[in-house]
């Protein structure tokens, strides 16, 4: 598990940035809590994991629950970066997640992962950031995540 949300301590392991507000909420939770993550109109708001689990290597996917509270299909963007010194897009791991109204299982298949220009495999031993972000939404969205976890392997 890298984040269940079922702890105030939670909330600090993710790196806070303006326009983007956390909170723990018993709506939509797995188990005990969610954590509701408001957005608001910015180039890149969402969930920035800081400290973390920073060895996947060993594991096959990387798992979440999302709720879409509103009613048209999101575009969540997912980032994951195998380096210290935050690389270029094409030197990093970006894939879409697209989101449905409602309740999202998310299982993203660690061992298909490209890099986006240079097309290599991530070093899975080393991932340092991950991210969930919305590209320049232009009005406050909200959603529910939770159970942030890899498995398999």
């Amino acid at each position: 598990m890298l984040y269940d949300f079922n702890r105030e301590a939670d909330l600090d392991r993710l790196s806070w940035s303006c326009r983007t507000f956390y909170a723990l909420d018993k709506r939509h939770a797995v188990s005990g809590y969610s954590l509701r993550l408001e957005m608001y109109p910015d180039s890149y708001p969402g969930l920035k994991s800081g400290r973390m689990k920073n060895n996947w290597a060993g594991y096959n996917f990387l798992c979440l629950e999302i709720f879409n509270p509103g009613r048209k299909p999101l575009r969540l963007a997912c980032r994951l970066d195998d380096r210290r010194d935050n690389p270029p897009y094409a030197d990093r791991v970006n894939m879409p997640i697209h989101l449905k109204p409602g309740k999202n299982s998310v299982r993203l298949d660690l061992t298909a992962l490209r890099t986006s220009g240079t097309n290599r495999p991530p070093a899975l031993n080393h991932i340092y950031r991950m991210y969930f972000f919305l590209c320049a939404p232009e009005n406050k969205t909200t959603l529910f995540v939770d159970d942030i976890r890899l498995s398999g392997g």
